[in-house]
């Protein structure tokens, strides 16, 4: 995998979540909406699987990242400096599509509740947040991460560290040590599924760089070109989509994506290696993707009631609230580009 190909995966699961979040009960909808609505349903439910593909794809970028930091004080403050521009930016989001909205309507600002929803604590403001928390979870692992996959680190340490986790784990779990306040937060405000699948990406980034390393990894490269890397991208891909849809039976299950999600993500690296418009589409929504998942919900909210009946027809509904989504989120974007020009015009 390459930075582009995070970025790719970052604009298809952010579709695969704006189709979850717009679909997530079609019986709310008029009839004749969907052509095959039993089938839709479950796909929409599918898209779930975008949540595993954040998660992966972060494991990943945080290993690139941190491999190049010597020392876990310079890992810590990276860390750190992701969190207070993901926070700064919800409260970009927050000033101008919550208070605004608000103050125009003479509504209260509920700023008591402004902390929790800052850090995806509390979604009162937009219920898609909550995984803003997980993230908080994730750049606290990465650089315990750092230090188990690092070759500078004695290896008891490393060690102790796995050991570490591992209990920690099956507390969190209630294999041991069963305490049901801790199992209860562990399930519900840590999403183990999404732990591991963060620390999969991540540990993928270093077989990638130990495979790399080998001597005998320029044949190993020589060998996967004259593969058809695309039809077997496209086939992985296949794969993991359809091995979803039957495993979704409800709207949140999500334990198979553990799986399917480094099958699926390998398979789009494959598929789309070479440039193409569909890449380069997918890219453009990837780097717009922060902000589209911050505002997607307030689009559905704000105007899903004007298009309903004329739209007619889904595949009209969702692209007209995910061309005004992204309006929205590029809009932002240049917004968030003044505020640093004016703070921090030295650094543009």
């Amino acid at each position: 995998m390459k930075r582009e190909d995070s970025t790719v995966l970052q604009g298809i699961a952010v579709l695969m979540m704006i189709l979850h979040h717009f679909f997530l009960d079609i019986s709310t909808y008029p009839e004749n909406f969907f052509l095959f609505p039993d089938f839709f349903q479950r796909f929409a439910w599918s898209g779930r699987m975008c949540v595993a593909i954040f998660s992966f794809v972060s494991g990943y970028g945080m290993y690139q990242t941190l491999k190049k930091k010597n020392d876990f004080g310079s890992m810590i403050r990276d860390c750190s400096k992701r969190l207070f521009h993901l926070y700064a930016r919800i409260f970009l989001v927050i000033i101008f599509c919550v208070y605004v909205p608000r103050l125009v309507r003479g509504e209260h600002l509920l700023i008591a509740q402004l902390p929790g929803n800052i850090i995806g604590y509390n979604t009162t403001y937009n219920g898609a947040w909550w995984f803003v928390l997980e993230y908080l979870w994730f750049m606290i692992l990465a650089p315990i991460f750092a230090i188990i996959v690092s070759s500078r680190v004695k290896m008891k340490k490393r060690i102790l560290l796995v050991l570490i986790l591992g209990i920690a784990g099956l507390f969190g779990k209630g294999i041991i040590f069963y305490n049901s306040t801790v199992v209860n937060f562990f399930e519900v405000r840590m999403q183990p599924t999404f732990l591991f699948v963060f620390a999969e990406g991540f540990f993928v980034g270093k077989i990638q760089d130990f495979v790399a390393g080998m001597k005998w990894s320029d044949k190993i490269r020589k060998y996967l070109d004259r593969i058809r890397c695309p039809i077997v991208g496209i086939a992985f891909c296949l794969l993991s989509l359809v091995l979803r849809y039957l495993y979704t039976t409800e709207p949140y299950k999500v334990n198979a994506d553990v799986l399917l999600v480094p099958v699926f993500c390998c398979g789009v690296a494959l598929w789309l290696k070479k440039t193409s418009k569909i890449k380069s589409t997918l890219i453009f929504i990837g780097k717009n993707s922060l902000y589209l998942w911050f505002v997607h919900n307030f689009v559905y909210a704000g105007l899903i009631y004007f298009i309903l009946d004329w739209s007619g027809y889904w595949l009209a509904f969702f692209l007209i609230l995910f061309v005004v989504s992204l309006g929205m989120a590029i809009l932002l974007e240049k917004i968030e580009k003044i505020i640093k020009m004016r703070i921090l015009p030295n650094r543009t």
